[in-house]
């Protein structure tokens, strides 16, 4: 908004209080002279709030996109205009005014007035002053205009902003851009401090103190760095920044942060303790069109279908994504090339960092050390990490764990798992669902802890444990429509746990292997799926549960034969009988050949290959069926057995059919 317009309508606003106050005052049946006093009174207060919108300072927007060609032109997308001064021009700041000279980059800023912690020998900062590195500029950088805008927008008053999110989401780039904007729009101060233990931030500080010319021989460092937080406070002119980059103490950098004033604090951090010092800004993962966007851009490759199916992989995590463009471009890959190896390969000895990089570790160190943190703190926090990361990414239910601890699968109760819970999502290994209920582990981080715990042996038990859990939380049959919601959720979580415990599991396992527990809990997934009426699923889960059980078990194993009998039965409801006649044919010619013609399962098949025989219109067969069914039952089972009655009832209906066609 233009300047005039602002103070128009400061002017405007202020007459309006006065009118109004003083008429409100006179109707209230108030005298002249109370009713002049308050209506001044309440000009003033609208004319000191006016007057402060109508002068409030702009903050920048980010260069436009550079490529090797040059500047990039600006798209619906991308477009981002940059405020900037013209040579030979001046704009006001604070008193003081920025002088641009012939020489180009010849800047120099000339306070009015400066703090009373000058030294007594008189010195004075020479503006602008730029203390630390600020990280260059990536290549293939995605602007996340709406990150960048809630950063930049000009009505903020907030001193401190916080940018908090997991390791590796690009809170340190989104910083970095808005200082480079900064510097880029001549702001007379820019410090850039890096912030991941106290001497780092002391070290930033002083030299910061240094710069002000606000330190003399015999002050200590906390004298210093008081000294910077009260001309901070006091002295610092608009647009001044200082950015506290990858804090890890929200209590040690507190005491040292402005509370008044005029400069503009921002904070990148993993923990989202620090969104209690000032407005919070939360940085998730790249859209996966920032994702492929990207990908494109950096690999130079034209597959979209591969890129996705990368981002995919790897939760569109921006640090993991820059390290796996650096690998596809480095090593002449495709994209399905790459992802075959990241497959086989752990992901720490894939994904290394390479030389020049600004991030000083590789996406798996960066996680591993977040983990080891939490660990350090909460003993609960590593059996449950490795509990979520064999379960749903898309987020485990509360009182499965509650449930977990119940059965003493993970110690501790429920409040232990609580305030667990809360110190991970505080490090952002975890986050939680909008209902506070669903406890969600991103996916990247996930395939760390399963690589860590591969490598140290324990992700066997791992996924026992998740299985142990699981099989505890089966529903019953009875109930599985009045209690869906735990059902579907059931579901979910069983073929995560299938999908992260696959590549582990052992060929003709023992009993001590997890894999026939697995297998029993997609059993009764794809039951679940068939009792629900969602037949497409129960069929798709039946599918690929019947090919690899009889990959891992063996095609006569019980669970085999089981599997394949429900697949059936799937087919049979979807009106599938070609498919499902095969099936039951096969299984109960392996039932008869492996248990013998009497056992109870080879009963069942018996009568569900009749049923499907008289679906199909083939009577005769469906009769013979069950005639021998029926015999069978009769002669091996009590005479009251619930099953004589349902095969008799079965026969019947046949016979019926049979001549109705008659």
């Amino acid at each position: 908004m233009r300047v005039a317009l602002r103070w128009s309508i400061t002017i405007i606003g202020t007459i309006a209080a006065f009118g109004l106050v003083t008429w409100l005052t006179a109707l209230a049946g108030a005298n002249e002279g109370w009713a002049l006093g308050l209506g001044a009174l309440a000009a003033a207060l609208a004319l000191a709030g006016l007057q402060t919108w109508a002068t409030a300072h702009h903050r920048p927007r980010p260069p436009a996109d550079q490529t090797a060609s040059g500047a990039r032109p600006p798209t619906r997308a991308n477009a981002i205009h940059t405020p900037r001064n013209e040579i030979g021009g001046a704009a006001k700041i604070d008193g003081g005014a920025f002088q641009f000279g012939n020489v180009e980059g010849d800047i120099h800023f000339h306070p009015a007035r400066m703090t009373p912690d000058t030294p007594a020998s008189g010195k004075e900062p020479e503006f602008p002053i730029r203390v630390g590195e600020i990280p260059r500029r990536p290549p293939a950088f995605q602007p996340r205009t709406e990150l960048y805008s809630r950063i930049t927008d000009a009505d903020r008053i907030a001193i401190v902003q916080a940018l908090t999110g997991a390791r590796g989401v690009g809170k340190t780039q989104l910083a970095a851009e808005y200082a480079r904007a900064c510097m880029a729009d001549c702001w007379p101060l820019v410090a850039w401090i890096p912030a991941e233990d106290p001497e780092q931030v002391t070290a930033g500080l002083t030299d910061l103190g240094d710069a002000l010319c606000l330190r003399t021989p015999g002050d200590d460092s906390q004298t210093t760095l008081r000294k910077v937080r009260r001309w901070l406070e006091t002295w610092a002119p608009k647009r001044s920044l200082l950015v506290f980059d990858n804090a890890v103490a929200a209590d040690l950098l507190a005491p040292l942060l402005p509370v008044s004033g005029h400069a503009q604090v921002i904070i990148t951090s993993n923990h989202h303790a620090f969104e209690n010092l000032g407005v919070a800004v939360d940085i998730d993962v790249f859209s996966m069109d920032e994702a492929l966007a990207f990908l494109a851009e950096k690999t130079g490759l034209n597959d979209k279908a591969g890129a996705r199916k990368l981002a995919e992989q790897v939760g569109c995590l921006p640090l993991a994504l820059d390290q796996s463009a650096s690998v596809i471009k480095r090593r002449g890959l495709s994209y399905r090339a790459f992802l075959d190896r990241l497959r086989r390969l752990p992901i720490k000895d894939y994904l290394e960092r390479r030389a020049g990089d600004a991030y000083p570790r590789s996406v798996a160190e960066a996680v591993l050390l977040a983990l080891g943190d939490a660990e350090g703190e909460d003993p609960l926090a590593r059996p449950l990490l490795d509990l979520l990361a064999v379960l749903s990414p898309a987020g485990v239910n509360r009182d499965l764990l509650y449930a977990a601890a119940e059965q003493g699968i993970v110690p501790g109760d429920a409040d232990d798992i609580d305030l667990a819970l809360g110190k991970l999502a505080d490090a952002s290994l975890i986050a939680f669902g909008l209902d506070g209920q669903s406890v969600i582990m991103h996916r990247f981080t996930q395939r760390i802890v399963r690589d860590r715990a591969r490598k140290e042996g324990t992700l066997i038990a791992s996924i026992g444990a998740a299985a142990r859990r699981l099989e505890i939380s089966l529903v019953a049959a009875d109930d599985t429509w009045a209690k869906r919601p735990i059902v579907d959720h059931l579901v979910l979580q069983i073929t995560a746990l299938w999908d992260s415990a696959v590549a582990d599991l052992p060929v003709a396992p023992d009993d001590s292997d997890p894999a026939p527990s697995l297998i029993n809990l997609r059993i009764w997934a794809a039951w679940y799926l068939r009792e629900l009426a969602d037949l497409d699923g129960a069929i798709r889960v039946g599918r690929e549960l019947l090919v690899d059980a009889e990959r891992i078990l063996g095609p006569d194993h019980p669970q085999t034969l089981t599997t394949r009998n429900n697949l059936a039965n799937a087919y049979q409801d979807a009106g599938r009988l070609d498919d499902a006649i095969t099936l039951h044919q096969r299984t109960l010619t392996d039932r008869e050949r492996t248990l013998g013609p009497d056992h109870p399962h080879t009963l069942n098949t018996r009568n569900n290959l009749a049923g499907a025989y008289q679906d199909a219109g083939r009577l005769d067969d469906a009769i013979a069926l069950f005639e021998q069914a029926l015999a069978t039952c009769e002669r091996v089972l009590s005479s009251g057995h619930p099953w004589i009655g349902i095969i008799r009832g079965n026969l019947e209906g046949a016979r019926a059919d049979a001549e109705g066609q008659r």
